[in-house]
């Protein structure tokens, strides 16, 4: 089920005031995890934003079925004569690679809450998660971040995402850094470029990794202007060497 009229007015009751500052954030989410499809997603702080997730899972896994069907006794489309007149209508899906339905999807969320938090609306989610029949996706674990990676099932790693919304982030990512995947892994973080304490966290943390001649990270702040508190998320990927050299083969699609 797509983000429709019965999806919105069934999460609308975990944050009816946006007290938790993720009205779009939570949108934002659902679009990234479309794109990039995470088979393993940690969330730190359950609420609103959970049910996107779990809703975009659930709509990468339908979607995966359906696309490997559909490739059933298809190769590239490139890989064919006279290919461009394939992407006209003669190939099912005309910018699949084959190879990446060959491991099978099973997206899961795990998500670590201590539900102490006085406006907290994670002890709703999973009542609403179930109601959309999304509670098998969804992996809760109540408690306090650290010391929980320990507790993560084996096959819910490396992650490949991560939705970052809670304080301490520097013991965040002493913590659970590693345990992110490094071929593209990505983290994003509520609210750090406002967060002195968030973004000392960050800056130290990259010093960190260049004194132990670690790969960089990307990172991207998206800022709403228009708030003044919980207005931002941070967008960081995590890189391994020679990541992102496009082959010839790649770099030559559209000639």
């Amino acid at each position: 089920m797509p983000l429709d009229s019965d999806f919105l007015k069934a999460v609308r009751m975990v944050d009816r005031n946006w007290s938790m500052g993720v009205e779009l954030v939570s949108p934002l989410l659902y679009s990234l995890i479309r794109l990039a499809r995470p088979r393993n997603v940690l969330e730190v702080g359950a609420g609103y934003s959970t049910l996107f997730i779990l809703q975009a899972l659930a709509d990468n896994l339908n979607d995966f079925e359906t696309e490997k069907k559909k490739l059933r006794g298809h190769v590239r489309s490139d890989k064919h004569k006279g290919w461009r007149r394939v992407l006209k209508g003669r190939h099912p899906a005309p910018l699949a690679a084959p190879q990446y339905y060959e491991i099978p999807y099973r997206p899961v969320l795990s998500v670590i809450d201590d539900t102490s938090h006085p406006a907290t609306s994670a002890k709703k989610v999973e009542e609403v998660a179930r109601k959309l029949r999304l509670h098998s996706f969804l992996k809760f674990h109540e408690g306090d971040f650290r010391g929980m990676s320990s507790r993560l099932e084996k096959e819910s790693l490396p992650l490949d995402l991560i939705w970052f919304d809670c304080g301490m982030l520097r013991e965040f990512l002493a913590e659970y850094w590693d345990l992110l995947n490094p071929q593209g892994g990505l983290l994003l973080i509520h609210t750090l470029p406002s967060n002195s304490i968030k973004f000392a966290a960050l800056e130290d943390f990259k010093k960190k990794l260049a004194r132990r001649g670690s790969p960089p990270f990307e990172v991207l702040s998206l800022v709403e202007p228009h708030k003044w508190r919980q207005n931002s998320v941070t967008l960081i990927r995590k890189m391994s060497p020679g990541m992102d050299s496009p082959s010839v083969e790649e770099s030559g699609g559209d000639e």
